[in-house]
């Protein structure tokens, strides 16, 4: 029986994941401030005039990140992400600090519930939130907007646009049955509510009705076998989850075994850690399929932002997983955006404008007019495999 994070009542301890393929023994070297090929800007010189912006001083730049580390029975679900943006802060500093400034990190625990206050601090003191994972963001958005905090989120909202769940992965669920039966899964809160919907809607515009939606809790131990069970008088053959891979996807694969549906999971549980712990326990993890709005370590040259990223946070000490990624593409969206700014004084309104810098994280994330594209991952016994578009550092896109 696999065992979520969590339930021997002791605080959620990292991993240390590392996916599969491993990062390579000898990569190539990363000289000077680049990334995968692009100019980083680590390093430079301070503007020597007076700064007035909250989270900047003449030798330091303050930038907030965070998770929900007070919601044990969340799993790791983007508890790993403020460790990946310290490792690139970290390595930003080996090379002179952003524009000059030293880089100093803050991660905030909102603890699920405590997203508001913490966005108030926020604004207060830091220049911008970074690459965090709070499972309820959404509660924060007024406060962030209100005071023009800038965010480079590891799950952009524009990443969701204009189709908010691609459907690449349901149709190799489905496997050209189109009457199987469909459920959604998700966290009790108000973002997995709004997921929830946001799926059934693209679903039900592709054709597909949904059977059943679970919520599960955040804070308390999930009934994983009750909500398998039900899932199972309702015929469902294809579940859309929400969730981590430890806190959601494995655990309801675990409850169902190998006569269980088919669950089709995010960037969260692209964990191989978390894979290969879910098999020793003898759970079908080729049940999952993932769909990932970037592209996978797998892809190798293909994806050299993915590999370059990696390679920092191995070499700092960070796990290696989809949301640790993802925070990393965040602070180099950050890192783009500041360099942008750099000839107006790191302004909030400048930093929170359209188009500033380089939103797809050196190409890690889709072009900005690509938005809803996707790479569909099978999960295995062996590792990660490509399922559409079999071309390496390719996305499949939505027609049209």
């Amino acid at each position: 029986m696999f065992t979520p994070a969590g339930d021997d009542g002791q605080p959620l301890t990292d991993p240390g994941t590392t996916l599969v393929p491993p990062i390579p023994d000898d990569p190539p070297a990363l000289e000077g401030p680049t990334l995968a090929g692009s100019p980083l800007p680590c390093g430079g010189t301070a503007d020597s005039t007076t700064v007035e912006v909250i989270g900047v001083d003449a030798s330091t730049i303050s930038i907030a990140t965070g998770s929900d580390e007070g919601a044990r029975f969340a799993g790791e679900s983007g508890a790993r992400m403020p460790t990946a943006v310290a490792a690139m802060a970290e390595y930003c500093n080996t090379l002179g600090g952003l524009l000059g400034r030293v880089l100093s990190v803050e991660s905030y625990d909102a603890a699920v519930s405590e997203v508001v206050a913490v966005a108030e601090r926020q604004c207060e003191e830091v220049l911008a939130l970074v690459g965090a994972g709070y499972l309820q963001a959404s509660q924060g958005v007024s406060v962030w907007g209100g005071c023009g905090l800038p965010r480079f989120d590891g799950w952009p909202a524009d990443i969701r646009s204009p189709n908010p769940v691609p459907l690449f992965a349901h149709r190799v669920a489905i496997d050209g049955d189109p009457e199987v039966a469909v459920a959604i899964v998700v966290p009790d809160s108000t973002a997995g509510r709004t997921e929830a919907e946001e799926t059934e809607f693209a679903l039900r515009t592709d054709g597909v009705s949904v059977v059943a939606i679970e919520f599960f809790p955040l804070t308390a131990q999930p009934d994983w076998a009750g909500i398998s069970e039900r899932l199972t008088a309702a015929g469902v053959g294809v579940v859309h989850v929400a969730g981590s891979c430890r806190g959601a996807t494995m655990p309801l694969v675990a409850a169902g075994g190998s006569s269980g549906p088919a669950v089709i999971a995010d960037a969260s549980s692209y964990d191989d850690a978390c894979r290969r712990d879910a098999i020793a326990d003898g759970v079908p993890v080729e049940k999952v399929i993932l769909q990932l709005p970037f592209l996978p370590l797998e892809d190798r040259d293909a994806a050299p932002a993915t590999v370059a990223m990696a390679q920092i946070l191995d070499d700092f000490g960070a796990p290696v997983s989809g949301d640790a990624l993802q925070a990393s593409a965040a602070f180099w969206n950050f890192a783009a955006a500041a360099d942008a700014c750099e000839a107006v004084g790191l302004l909030r309104a400048c930093l929170s404008g359209p188009n500033v810098g380089d939103s797809s994280g050196a190409g890690f994330f889709p072009s900005a007019d690509e938005r809803a594209c996707r790479v569909v991952m099978r999960v295995g016994s062996d590792g990660f495999e490509r399922i559409e578009p079999v071309a390496p550092g390719e996305f499949a896109c939505p027609a049209g």
